[in-house]
């Protein structure tokens, strides 16, 4: 057998490795293919309906606690998200949550408006007081805090979990590296699949290298130059087969969570952002970067010290109920 395998080319027998693998990866790819668009949101379905109001109220929660936020923001929001509501509560119950977070934010955006004698067009005000009645219930409203409270010892963990918000105000303070290595070490606590520990963070902290990073993400708008440094994290493919290509991304999820309650820890402020990026903007962040072609990015984590006072998003979560079944 080995004089055979000698007699074929390397690269033949890597020809071959391909089109054994291809075919091996087919089933696996046309389920994923079918069971996702089918499962998408491409379709209207209630979920989807849901999941659509969260979305679009949270953008307009991000306006209302934007650093550099300004009167008269976002109109085609507003209005997407009213057209959303009005379709919502002729189809759902009102008493969901989803809408009482939707009619939320927009009264908190005709409030803002209204304290500052800015006046809003007709068809949004009008709009937004048009389903006011809707309102069954108060909601976690965008908060304004300070440093102290905000990073607050405890040694309730309770306590601890709902003190972490996601922060997008930062100040000139620089971020001691010494600490962020800390922060980091301590997220390594985080189960990993197979202990394969497949996650590596990068640390992007050169002015002109973090500008063209976060002009290849478009969730930062407004607010992430002011960001001392982004971590973007990856995982390695080599330490997965095709079977198990998904465990990249439990890996970096359960490691972005533990990083995120470790920064909390270490008082630095943080959001995370996606890496959903085109083939060719994956290459330009690696070429900006310096990952290994093994590597995919997972997520992205803008991270500064925060001012004094700032704001954070009140971002309400779905009722416990309504994610858990008991079989």
């Amino acid at each position: 057998m080995k004089s055979i395998k000698r007699l074929i080319p390397v690269s033949m027998r890597n020809a071959l490795k391909y089109v054994y693998y291809a075919c091996k990866l087919l089933p696996y790819y046309t389920y994923w293919f079918k069971r996702d668009i089918r499962n998408s949101n491409l379709f209207d379905t209630e979920k989807n309906d849901m999941t659509g109001l969260l979305v679009a109220g949270h953008v307009i929660e991000k306006g209302l606690t934007m650093p550099e936020g300004r009167l008269g923001f976002g109109y085609p929001r507003v209005r997407d998200l009213i057209s959303r509501c009005k379709q919502f509560v002729k189809k759902y119950p009102c008493e969901n949550i989803e809408i009482q977070a939707a009619l939320n934010d927009l009264s908190q955006y005709l409030k803002l408006h209204e304290d500052n004698n800015y006046e809003l067009p007709a068809d949004i005000k009008d709009g937004i007081q048009g389903l006011l009645s809707y309102q069954k219930c108060t909601i976690r409203d965008c908060q304004v805090a300070n440093i102290e409270d905000f990073f607050k010892e405890t040694k309730d963990f309770f306590e601890f979990a709902h003190q972490r918000h996601t922060v997008r105000w930062y100040s000139s303070k620089e971020i001691d590296n010494t600490v962020l290595i800390k922060a980091i070490d301590l997220a390594t606590t985080a189960p990993s699949a197979c202990n394969k520990q497949s996650i590596k963070v990068y640390v992007i902290e050169t002015p002109e290298l973090k500008d063209k990073v976060l002009n290849l993400q478009h969730g930062n708008r407004g607010w992430g130059h002011n960001a001392n440094k982004l971590l973007l994290l990856t995982s390695d493919m080599n330490c997965w087969n095709f079977q198990f290509r998904t465990s990249a991304f439990l890996d970096g999820g359960i490691f972005t969570q533990n990083l995120l309650y470790a920064l909390h820890y270490y008082k630095i402020a943080a959001c995370t952002m996606n890496a959903e990026l085109s083939p060719n903007a994956i290459e330009t962040l690696r070429s900006i970067v310096g990952f290994k072609k093994t590597e995919i990015p997972i997520d992205f984590i803008a991270i500064g010290i925060p001012p004094e006072q700032f704001k954070y998003a009140g971002s309400q979560r779905v009722n416990t109920n309504n994610i858990f079944e008991i079989k």
